[in-house]
């Protein structure tokens, strides 16, 4: 069994941020571009990438949170987080979606928060099969079946699982790999007043999940296991 852990981190850990612990690549990208050290998003991802114990697969950042999924074994593994906001989303739909993705979305009467669960899982799948964004979004998705999700999809390929969540109620995050072989653990690093208990949880259709219920000190908290 493959663990997979994503850390999630808001603003309030940037202050952690240590230029001294880039890993090689980051530390050859800021000396290309120094400009990336002023970005709060560059701040707290490199920040959750110095606590994680376990070797980063797959990082994304949105509005000054992060999340970065690790692995303790080679896997095909991804992770996106979106902050929602108003968008004109059936437009999105025609550039980024199938045609059976639009009738789903359509469906559901363009939620945003179903929206957003499908375009965080494609961009996820994208960075988990190696591909281009934004040119391979329509070939990354939900597997589509009577108009219903039925799993999630690269076309071409086969045994790619997922998870989503909605953190604070605002923000999509989704975990995607290859096998059937993995568990994703959700944790947490401190974080500001708006996220902590009992504001901040996880939500799943028909579910949610208080973190008071699982919560672990100190400095990573245990959320949710899938």
């Amino acid at each position: 069994m493959t663990d997979l852990i994503c850390l999630v981190g808001t603003r309030a850990i940037a202050h952690e941020y240590d230029r001294a612990l880039l890993s090689p690549e980051d530390a050859r990208r800021l000396a290309q571009s120094p400009q990336l050290e002023t970005r709060l998003d560059w701040r707290v991802s490199r920040a959750l990438k110095q606590r994680a114990a376990l070797p980063v697969v797959s990082l994304s950042h949105s509005a000054g949170n992060a999340a970065v999924l690790c692995a303790d074994a080679p896997i095909a593994a991804g992770v996106d987080m979106e902050v929602m906001k108003p968008r004109d989303f059936a437009a999105l739909g025609e550039w980024v979606c199938s045609g059976e993705e639009r009738a789903y979305l359509r469906g559901c009467g363009w939620q945003p928060e179903t929206f957003y669960r499908l375009w965080c899982s494609k961009e996820a799948l994208v960075k988990a099969a190696g591909l281009d964004f934004p040119a391979d979004m329509r070939r990354v998705g939900y597997d589509i079946v009577g108009g219903a999700k039925t799993g999630w999809r690269v076309d071409g390929q086969t045994g790619w699982q997922g998870v989503e969540r909605v953190l604070a109620g605002n923000m999509v995050l989704a975990c995607v790999w290859r096998g059937n072989g993995a568990a994703v653990r959700f944790r947490l690093a401190e974080c500001e007043p708006a996220f902590r208990l009992p504001h901040y949880c996880f939500a799943y259709p028909r579910q949610r999940f208080n973190t008071s219920e699982v919560f672990t000190p100190p400095k990573a908290k245990l959320l949710l296991t899938t």
